[in-house]
């Protein structure tokens, strides 16, 4: 039993590490400025505990601890991004959080393909295009293309369990 949950940790580990490299790939930034520049440095944190967060939705059995602990640090960082910079970007992302609490911890959406699409939409659109918008100050037809992309490939490629 405790191998089994190793190995579910250091899955889980990889899938989030996974999912913030994918989304700041998705940037066209460099990596080494992710951790240079100090509001990126901010952006990928909210980004590692959204990730985590988003983990939980594709788990059959959730971690209600991990869930309202993810929540705790999101809302704190959301809560200083906000009154650091006020824009349409943190609007996004918190309504992507809501979103996926809705998914984690209701039945609200019990129709599978609903909940797929939505996981695909805020499975790192919202993170991307602050990430973007952050670091070039500019949003570029070549950035929607990216994030399009990424929500098609999301919606096709990601399995959600119910």
């Amino acid at each position: 039993m405790l191998n089994y949950n190793r190995s579910t940790f250091i899955q889980s580990g990889l899938r989030v590490i996974g999912m913030l490299l994918i989304w700041m790939m998705f940037t066209n930034i460099s990596l080494k400025m992710f951790f240079i520049n100090p509001r990126l440095l901010h952006l990928t944190l909210i980004g590692l505990v959204f990730a985590i967060l988003l983990n939980e939705i594709s788990r059959p059995q959730k971690n209600l601890i991990i869930v309202a602990g993810a929540d705790v640090v999101l809302g704190i960082l959301l809560a200083s991004l906000y009154l650091d910079m006020p824009t349409v970007n943190v609007w996004l992302i918190l309504v992507d959080f809501v979103l996926a609490n809705l998914l984690l911890i209701s039945n609200f959406i019990d129709e599978p393909h609903c909940r797929w699409i939505i996981f695909g939409f805020i499975s790192g659109t919202g993170l991307v295009l602050l990430f973007t918008t952050s670091y070039h100050h500019y949003f570029s037809l070549v950035s929607l293309m990216y994030i399009t992309l990424m929500v098609f490939a999301n919606i096709f490629f990601r399995t959600t369990h119910s």
